[in-house]
């Protein structure tokens, strides 16, 4: 993806580091041009028992439907809070790193190694002990929900 195209996708498995100050690097392939200025949004989703990460150009997808909610829709507004209250907004830095937050480190069970799945539109990141999927509990269901209100 070494490009500034917003159509590349994110495919494939790769393998990774977490280090001791919670960075790990996007894989080279994924990369755009312009990497630093990009914001992405990271996301543990108990459903996957992953970090969902969000490129820049779903970050522009969620922000345009946040900014079509109004305060008369509470389904909305709760759904923008859940999604707030679990995400951490990250940009890398020159050598390709991300820091992702204690929380969702420890939300995902993130060790030393970890591994990037692409998909498609977004990637994922999970450690080597990976938490179970859960999809029924009322947290699952919340972001869910969230996800399912703003149209992700």
């Amino acid at each position: 993806m070494s490009t500034s195209s917003p159509h590349a996708l994110f495919t494939g498995l790769h393998a990774g580091k977490l280090d001791e100050k919670n960075r790990v690097t996007i894989p080279a392939s994924w990369r755009s041009d312009d990497l630093e200025r990009q914001r992405y949004l990271a996301v543990f989703h108990p459903a996957v028992g992953a970090v969902i990460v969000f490129p820049p150009a779903m970050v522009e997808r969620i922000a345009a439907a946040a900014s079509q909610v109004t305060i008369s829709d509470p389904a909305k507004v709760d759904a923008l809070s859940t999604l707030g209250e679990n995400s951490v907004e990250v940009s890398a830095d020159k050598a390709g790193r991300i820091t992702l937050n204690e929380r969702i480190v420890a939300q995902a069970n993130l060790g030393r190694d970890i591994a990037f799945s692409g998909a498609f539109t977004t990637f994922q990141i999970r450690g080597t002990r990976p938490p179970r999927p859960d999809r029924d509990s009322p947290q699952t269901r919340a972001i869910l929900e969230a996800l399912r209100q703003l149209g992700l």
